[in-house]
């Protein structure tokens, strides 16, 4: 299992991703090589757990704000270096952006003037920061102050992915167009990210270069998501769908659905009951259960939740986002009642190559071949 979910807080669903467990193992062997007690240890725990509740807040005040302009959150998953929120879709005016990406830190913020009156002794927080090594009960209010300083105005760095970057791209945004805003925010983000790497190796903080190279990493993606927005723009999901597929009876085994439809040579197989669509499964999903020695299981099996369907007349761009996070994915996309055809991320691929549709627009090359170049 990679997330574990852990609640449902104003109807987003809040996950902890397996690898933040190696963090708290990371944790229990610093103190125990420390030789800390007992009581510290705990301390030091109730302290990631806090910096995390602060982070979830951080993801739940961006999904506040795109609820505001009704953009609806998926889920926040925490990873050991921080949170994600998960959109369905991006917001598509600059101000929306920037109003999103900020919410975040500001939450931060007001959580830090919050806390101020309950401080004793406070201490600006870039002379605070040795507390996070030895947090106790009388500093705890003041560890809790400075992370929240330290993350919001860590996010406000504007290196793309960050909420920095994004309101940067907002900001562009507003004078800019045709990809340029986000451009020249991943080319920021990458120079910070660089200047990062370097620092933390200088420095042996090895902290620093983890952050750029993830910096980088989520840059790339960024840049495959705008590539594909620009060249699918104006399109329908009627254009890009493959219709290569055949329709297997819900009532089949797999051993039977395989013997009958595998020489076929059909990428796609849409399960149906009575003619009404139960789902789609592809050739892999077929060859994996014959693998698995699961032969006489019916092969509606194969289908382990409902699908979503999508419209033949939506509008492409709107989910690029969905096929990017999900590039195995086969999507049903129907024509009423009727199953048109299905949607994946490789045959949108396969679309652009063949029509290149950015390189007619723009005189320039298209976005599926930066694509390519790419894989």
């Amino acid at each position: 299992m990679k997330k574990i979910k852990l609640a449902t807080v104003l109807g987003v669903r809040v996950y902890l991703h397996w690898t933040f467990t190696l963090l708290i193992a990371w944790i229990l062997i610093v103190q125990a090589v420390n030789r800390a007690g007992m009581a510290q240890t705990t301390w030091a725990l109730l302290g990631l757990a806090a910096i995390f509740t602060c982070v979830v807040l951080h993801e739940l005040g961006h999904a506040l704000v795109a609820a505001h302009y009704h953009i609806k959150t998926r889920d926040i998953t925490l990873y050991p270096i921080g949170g994600l929120a998960t959109m369905e879709k991006l917001p598509e005016k600059p101000l929306e952006e920037m109003a999103i990406s900020f919410a975040g830190p500001l939450v931060n913020l007001l959580i830090a003037a919050l806390l101020l009156p309950f401080i004793p002794d406070y201490g600006p927080f870039w002379k605070a920061a040795a507390i996070i090594d030895s947090i106790r009960p009388g500093n705890f209010l003041l560890f809790l102050h400075t992370v929240n300083i330290v993350l919001a105005l860590f996010n406000l760095i504007p290196a793309f992915p960050l909420d920095g970057g994004r309101m940067l791209r907002g900001f562009l945004g507003l004078f800019l167009h045709n990809g340029r805003p986000t451009a020249i925010a991943i080319m920021t983000g990458r120079i910070i990210a660089i200047v990062f790497i370097i620092t933390g190796l200088l420095s042996f903080n090895l902290m620093l270069p983890l952050i750029g190279t993830l910096i980088i990493l989520a840059d790339a993606a960024e840049e495959q998501l705008a590539y594909l927005r620009t060249a699918v723009k104006g399109l329908r999901l009627k254009e890009l769908i493959i219709r290569d597929y055949a329709n297997i009876p819900h009532d089949l085994t797999i051993r039977e659905a395989a013997e009958e439809f595998l020489p076929s040579h059909h990428p796609y197989f849409a399960i149906t009951k009575h003619e009404e669509l139960t789902g789609i499964i592809d050739r892999n999903m077929l060859l994996h259960a014959l693998a698995q020695g699961w032969y006489d299981k019916p092969v509606v099996a194969l289908i382990s939740a409902p699908q979503e369907t999508l419209d033949e007349n939506s509008l492409a761009n709107e989910v690029v986002e969905q096929l990017l996070r999900h590039r195995t994915a086969a999507l049903p996309v129907m024509c009423g009642s009727r199953l048109a055809g299905i949607l994946s991320f490789d045959g949108m691929i396969e679309y652009l190559l063949i029509h290149d549709t950015n390189a007619k627009r723009q005189n320039q090359r298209g976005a599926a071949a930066r694509m390519l170049q790419q894989f």
